[in-house]
């Protein structure tokens, strides 16, 4: 390699520092182009630059910058995950899996419980979407499936069974009453 500044050839340290650089430049490129589509956590760049063949030391200093320039937030990625989730309709258990998935460590999926009162209202929510599409005679004739229809529904999208039980009952008083 000739340094086309100073015209001279390159020792093999300057080589190395130059590739390098090249190396920590082009996986950054990678990793903000990740980036640019949603936001990530840690463990996924790490993937994802290991995955393109990128040694450990270039994705160790990648995920560094990143982090330094707040690119890279996993307290951030878990509040804006659960706010997605919760607009899905998903529950907790769901979405802890998810996050679990995501390399999210433990302390930031406690942030969980803390949204209890918000996947309860995405859980009766849901639960009168279900119940409104019937009519109250039809309802009455296949209660008993229909309320297994809705238990199943609901625990695939990961709320617990008893929650979601309990929740049933009053809504299913609450909507009938009105009727």
């Amino acid at each position: 390699m000739v340094d086309k500044v100073n015209k001279r050839v390159l020792n093999q340290g300057e080589k190395d520092l130059v590739k390098n650089d090249i190396c920590f430049n082009k996986a950054l490129k990678h990793s903000l182009l990740l980036l640019k589509y949603r936001a990530r956590t840690k463990k996924e760049i790490c993937q994802r630059l290991k995955q393109k063949g990128w040694k450990d030391s270039v994705i160790i200093k990648v995920v560094n910058r990143l982090e330094d320039n707040k690119f890279l937030n996993d307290k951030e990625f878990v509040d804006l995950f659960i706010e997605s989730s919760l607009s899905k309709g998903w529950g907790p258990k769901r979405v802890f899996f998810y996050l679990k998935k995501f390399g999210i460590e433990f302390d930031f999926r406690k942030n969980i419980n803390e949204q209890d009162d918000n996947f309860i209202k995405v859980l009766r929510k849901n639960i009168k979407i279900m119940i409104s599409s019937y009519s109250s005679q039809d309802y009455e004739m296949r209660r008993k499936k229909f309320l297994g229809m809705i238990l199943r529904s609901m625990v695939a999208k990961g709320f617990e069974a008893e929650v979601v039980f309990r929740e049933m009952n009053s809504l299913e008083e609450e909507y009938f009453e009105d009727k």
